[in-house]
C-alpha cells in the first residue's frame, strides 16, 4: 500500500492523496510499490549548512528555505527491488547479464567509514567505483575525481543571484573522458553525474523517520546537483548516487518528483552499483549517458565556425558558458509534421527551479548550414523557448496558433509570431504507444497526456522499433506509475518552439517614449487576443513586455509574450458554436492586465489610439 508520511521536518500529512485506502490504486507490472512520501518544513532549515559566506547570495537561509518548499512532498522512496528499479527507471539497450563483467571482492577494502572520517575516506571511494568500471570498454568507461574542495558556482553567471556554489564530493565524467586532471577544476561542464559520500550511515536523509535541518540540507544538495547538471546539458532526468557509510541510494530526480531507490549495502551489493553503472552508459535513446535528451547534440567543429561566422557578422559576442551551451536543437512541429533544426547560441531567461516549468529562453538562428555552407546567405536571430508544462495547461502553441489563425495579418499589432514548434512531450507519447507494452497502463489518463488537437497523421518523434524505452522521456510518469490518476495533474510534458520576434526586457527602455509606446503596443495586442481569438494572457508583468531589437518604422515597438499560463474559450469569438458564455471574464481581465508600476498605465493607453498617441507625445515634451 501507499503511506503519506512526514519523515524530515513538517507534520504527518494525514488525509493524504496519495492513501490508496480512500481511492482505487492502479498497479502496473514491475513497477508497483512506494514506501513513503516524504514531506520537508521550511522552518527547519534555517540554519543551513550547505550554504556558508561564500555563497552567491549572502541570505542562505531563504535559499535553502525555498529549496525545502520546492522538494515538499516530491521525494519518492521506491519499495521496488533493485534490479527492477535499475529497468525501469535507468533503461538499458546492453543486458549487464551479457557483459560478463569481473567484480573485485575487496574493491572497497580500504574504505573504512566512521565518525568525522568523511574527507579522509572519499579517495578511497572514488578509488573502489573506479575499480567497478575498469572493466568497461574505453569509450563508456567512467572517470571519477574529488571535487568537495573545488568553486563549482551556479554555471549561468548572468542568473546567479540566489544561488549558491555545489562542490560534489565525488564527480563523475562523461564516459569515455580523459583522466586530464587540469580540466576538472570546477567545471560543471565536464560532470555527467555527482557522488555525495556521508561518513557514517547516520548521514542517509531518507529513512521517514529521520528529522532536523541536517537531513535537509543533504537532500537540497543532491537536488541542487541535480538541477544543475540538467540546466547545463539539457538532461531530461538525472542521477545523484548518496553514500552513507556502507549505504548506498541512487536517487532519480525529473522535472516533477525525486524517486530514491531502496538502500543496499556498498560491499554486499556491488554487482548493483556496477549494473546501475553499465546501465547509465548505454542508454536506449539519446547519448552518451540515460537522461540525455536525444533531440540536442553539439554542434560539429565545422558547423560552430558556421554559426560564428553569421554572429560575427551580426556583432554578437558570446560568453565561454554560451560557447559551450550552444548547441543544436530539433524543433518538432506537432502542427505540419514536420522537424526543424535550430543552433542556439546564447541564453536569455531561465527559470532555474529543478521542479518546474523550467523555462529557458535562447537566442537562434534556423540550421541551414547543409544548404549554405559558406555562410554567405544572411539568416534572422530569432528565440526559441522551452519549458515543461503541467499536463492540465494547455500547450503554449497552441494560443499562438489560434491567434495567427483569427487575427488577420495586417490587424496583427504587438503579438510574436510562431514560426515552428509544439509539444514535444505528446509527440514522443504518441510514437512509444505504438511499441511500448505498457502504453495500456496509461490509457485511463490519456485524456491528459493526449488531448484532441489537430495532430499530424504521423509523430515526428522516432523510437528504435526493436528496442522502446519502459516510459516516455519527455512527459513525466513518475506520479501515474506509482499513485492514482489523481497524481497526473502532477505530470509535465515537454515544450519547444520558436517565435521571430527578438525583445529586450521593459526595464532597459533607452527613453521614456520608447517604454510608453512598447507598453502600449503591448496591451493591443492583448486586447486584439481577446478580443479576436479569445484569448486571456493572465500573466501581464514587467517580464512578459518586451521592447522589440530591431523595429521597423510600420511594426510595433513592443510585444506581449510568455503565453503559458493563458486561457482560451473553446471557440474564437464570432466563429460558429461560440459558447455563451466565456471562460474569460473582463474584470479578471482588467485586473490582471499590468501589474505593479505597468497597471496605471494600461488604463490611461487602452481607451483609443489617439489617446496613445497623446501620452505618447507628451511623453516626448
Amino acid at each position: 500500500m501507499l503511506v503519506s508520511v512526514s519523515c524530515l521536518l513538517g507534520p504527518r500529512v494525514s488525509g493524504g492523496r496519495f492513501q490508496s485506502a480512500s481511492a482505487p490504486t492502479i498497479v502496473l507490472p514491475n513497477f508497483h510499490h512506494l514506501q513513503s512520501k516524504m514531506s520537508f518544513s521550511s522552518s527547519s532549515v534555517h540554519s543551513s549548512s550547505a550554504c556558508s559566506s561564500t555563497d552567491v547570495d549572502s541570505t542562505g537561509a531563504s535559499v535553502q528555505s525555498g529549496w525545502a518548499s520546492e522538494l515538499d512532498g516530491r521525494i519518492l522512496l521506491s519499495d521496488l527491488p533493485l534490479e527492477d528499479y535499475l529497468d525501469e527507471l535507468v533503461p538499458c539497450s546492453s543486458p549487464y547479464e551479457s557483459a560478463n563483467l569481473t567484480i573485485d571482492a575487496n574493491t572497497f577494502s580500504d574504505y573504512e567509514p566512521g565518525d568525522g572520517l568523511e574527507v579522509k575516506s572519499t579517495p578511497h571511494v572514488r578509488n573502489g567505483l573506479a575499480s567497478l568500471v575498469a572493466d568497461f570498454d574505453d569509450d563508456i568507461r567512467l572517470s571519477f575525481w574529488d571535487s568537495h574542495s573545488g568553486d563549482y558556482r551556479f554555471p549561468l553567471s548572468p542568473f546567479a543571484t540566489n544561488h549558491a556554489k555545489s562542490s560534489p564530493d565525488i564527480s563523475v565524467s562523461f564516459p569515455g573522458a580523459s583522466d586530464d586532471v587540469e580540466a576538472r577544476s570546477s567545471r560543471w561542464e565536464i560532470i555527467s553525474m555527482c557522488v555525495e559520500a556521508k561518513d557514517t550511515e547516520k548521514g542517509d536523509p531518507f529513512p521517514h523517520h529521520k528529522s532536523g535541518a541536517t537531513n535537509a540540507d543533504t537532500i537540497v544538495q543532491l537536488a541542487r546537483n541535480a538541477r544543475t547538471l540538467m540546466l547545463v546539458h539539457g538532461f531530461l532526468y538525472s542521477f545523484v548516487l548518496g553514500i552513507y557509510g556502507d549505504i548506498v541510494r541512487i536517487a532519480r530526480f525529473d522535472r516533477t518528483v525525486c524517486i530514491v531507490s531502496r538502500p543496499f549495502n556498498l560491499r554486499h551489493n556491488l554487482h548493483i552499483l556496477q549494473r546501475f553503472f553499465w546501465h547509465y552508459t548505454h542508454p536506449i535513446i539519446g547519448s552518451p549517458v540515460v537522461g540525455c535528451d536525444p533531440t540536442i547534440r553539439p554542434l560539429t567543429t565545422k558547423e560552430d565556425a558556421w554559426l560564428q561566422k553569421h554572429l560575427t557578422r551580426a556583432r554578437v559576442e558570446r560568453t565561454e558558458m554560451d560557447i559551450f551551451m550552444t548547441r543544436r536543437v530539433e524543433v518538432h512541429d506537432d502542427h505540419e509534421g514536420t522537424v526543424v533544426p535550430y543552433f542556439v547560441y546564447q541564453v536569455v531567461d531561465v527559470n532555474p527551479r529543478l521542479m518546474s516549468r523550467s523555462t529557458i529562453v535562447w537566442r537562434a538562428i534556423k540550421d541551414t548550414y547543409a544548404e549554405d555552407q559558406h555562410a554567405r546567405n544572411a539568416v534572422k536571430s530569432c528565440i526559441l523557448k522551452e519549458s515543461w508544462r503541467h499536463l492540465v495547461r494547455r500547450p503554449e502553441a497552441v494560443f499562438y496558433r489560434r491567434m495567427a489563425s483569427t487575427i488577420p495579418e495586417e490587424e496583427r499589432w504587438g503579438l510574436p509570431r510562431l514560426l515552428a514548434g509544439g509539444d514535444i512531450g505528446q509527440l514522443e507519447l504518441r510514437a512509444w504507444e505504438l511499441c511500448s507494452p505498457h502504453a495500456v497502463d496509461l490509457a485511463y489518463e490519456r485524456h491528459l497526456r493526449l488531448p484532441m488537437s489537430p495532430f499530424p497523421a504521423a509523430s515526428t518523434y522516432r523510437y528504435p522499433p526493436s528496442c522502446p524505452l519502459p516510459w516516455p522521456q519527455h512527459q513525466t510518469v513518475t506520479w501515474a506509475i506509482n499513485m492514482t490518476s489523481k497524481c497526473t495533474y502532477r505530470e509535465r510534458s515537454h515544450m519547444r518552439f520558436v517565435i521571430e520576434e527578438v525583445g529586450r526586457p521593459l526595464t532597459d527602455f533607452r527613453d521614456t517614449k520608447e517604454l510608453v509606446t512598447a507598453m502600449r503596443d503591448a496591451i493591443k495586442g492583448h486586447r486584439l487576443a481577446y478580443n479576436k481569438a479569445g484569448i486571456l494572457h493572465r500573466d501581464v508583468n514587467l517580464g512578459n513586455i518586451l521592447i522589440v531589437d530591431e523595429p521597423t518604422p510600420e511594426g510595433p515597438l513592443g510585444f506581449l509574450h510568455d503565453f503559458d499560463y493563458s486561457y482560451m474559450t473553446d471557440v474564437a469569438p464570432g466563429h460558429d458554436s461560440a459558447p455563451a458564455s466565456s471562460n474569460i471574464d473582463s474584470t479578471e481581465l482588467k485586473e490582471k492586465t499590468v501589474r505593479q508600476s505597468c497597471q496605471l498605465h494600461a488604463i490611461a493607453i487602452i481607451d483609443s489610439d489617439a489617446r496613445a498617441r497623446d501620452i505618447s507625445c507628451l511623453a516626448r515634451s
